[in-house]
């Protein structure tokens, strides 16, 4: 449930403030991927601040997505995501 209240605070944060809170959440992403680079394939995930920081940027952007498509090309950032993604055969 908190995270359902989380998410609908967001999006109507977004909504009301978009034009204030859209540049704090793109440079909030941008700090997130540049301190917390993709894991390579197979090792152990060590749970860090950055990694914290860098799921709740993720989820942030995810649940306002559709208002921050003015200001984040998404196609590209999840052709560079699946890049670092391992494939499954």
């Amino acid at each position: 449930m908190r995270a359902c209240i989380q998410g609908t605070i967001l999006i109507w944060a977004c909504l009301v403030y978009m034009q204030l809170l859209a540049p704090v959440v793109v440079e909030i992403l941008k700090q997130a991927l540049e301190g917390c680079p993709p894991a390579a394939p197979g090792a152990d995930v060590i749970i860090t601040p950055a990694l914290l920081l860098k799921e709740a940027a993720y989820n942030a952007v995810g649940a306002a997505n559709y208002d921050l498509h003015d200001y984040i090309d998404f196609k590209s950032w999840l052709v560079n995501l699946k890049a670092h993604l391992p494939l499954q055969t």
